[in-house]
């Protein structure tokens, strides 16, 4: 285990109970257009570029463009969004643990940066991140690295020094890639054989293993 000195979470699944949410709302879009997505599509796009996830479903039913799509999801869900429970029981008190021991964090998630900050702000998170980037923020989302090089870069800290926190397949790899530590979260969604490739796994967020790998020098 080595010491590390910054912590980048993924939102959706991680931070925030969401991905259902999310899920279900791209299923109603989905429903208007007469088409019907099941549960396990939706499972397969968790931690995906949602610009992916709609150039593939557009196959199946006529959406309009990307935003536009965007925005129809937004009105679907929005007043579910300033609900703090949607924050995991776990999560509140790991943010305050690492920050009051001086550890940088960050924020890098597949969802496009507006939407991100919105999740963030009134899910009342926001100030907890010294860098926060939405999938539109860079060329090539999660499973690609670059919006952890990123935010990596943002933070001024070394790859080797962070700790990625995801909960989904796609974002493990993305961290991986970046040459970070990952935990993985285990939400629910996911068994461990889909969660093995981390470095470290955990069904619940744990005040001990974070005070382990910020302290330890091995």
């Amino acid at each position: 285990m080595k010491k590390i000195t910054s912590v980048v979470w993924d939102c959706d699944g991680t931070l925030l109970d969401s991905e259902a949410l999310f899920a279900k709302a791209w299923q109603l879009v989905m429903k208007d257009y007469n088409v019907d997505v099941s549960d396990e599509t939706m499972n397969e796009y968790v931690g995906r570029d949602d610009r992916i996830v709609h150039s593939e479903l557009s196959e199946k039913a006529d959406l309009p463009d990307f935003d536009s799509t965007m925005a129809k999801l937004h009105n679907r869900i929005k007043h579910k969004l300033s609900d703090k429970d949607l924050v995991f029981s776990d999560v509140r008190a790991s943010l305050e643990f690492l920050a009051k021991n001086n550890i940088k964090q960050g924020c890098a998630s597949a969802s496009p940066e507006s939407f991100l900050l919105e999740k963030l702000t009134k899910s009342d998170l926001v100030g907890y991140f010294e860098s926060i980037y939405g999938g539109d923020m860079v060329e090539n989302n999660k499973p690609s690295p670059e919006i952890y090089l990123e935010t990596f870069k943002d933070l001024e800290v070394k790859a080797e020094d962070v700790l990625v926190i995801e909960d989904s397949p796609y974002g493990i790899e993305s961290g991986k890639r970046s040459g970070a530590q990952v935990l993985a979260i285990d939400r629910g969604i996911f068994n461990d054989e889909q969660l093995v490739h981390a470095d470290y796994h955990l069904d619940y967020l744990d005040l001990k293993f974070f005070k382990n790998i910020i302290n330890t020098s091995i």
